[in-house]
């Protein structure tokens, strides 16, 4: 996700008027400390697959393990990225 100054702006705008101002502090921590647990959750799925895969696939990125970024042409990935540049020549639709 990539959000610009305007969209946080708004966002922080319309936190403020559904939570109000004195709400707002705390909803924030609470937001962090869930956003921290899932981290630690990932982070901890991520080791645990690095271990039980070995050292022979230590070199082997997460994103590698997606499917939709090695066949476009399947199923499973959306109509309009099959054209875009970054998928490898031997996968295109």
């Amino acid at each position: 996700m990539d959000f610009n100054a305007a969209e946080i702006v708004v966002l922080l705008l319309l936190a403020i008027v559904i939570f109000g101002p004195e709400k707002l502090p705390e909803l924030a921590r609470k937001t962090a400390r869930v956003l921290n647990y899932v981290r630690g959750i990932a982070n901890d799925a991520r080791g645990q697959l690095r271990q039980e895969l070995g050292p022979e696939f230590a070199d082997l990125k997460l994103s590698d393990l997606n499917p939709g970024r090695c066949c476009p042409s399947t199923c499973w990935a959306p109509r309009w990225r099959p054209s875009c540049s970054r998928w490898p020549a031997t996968c295109a639709g």
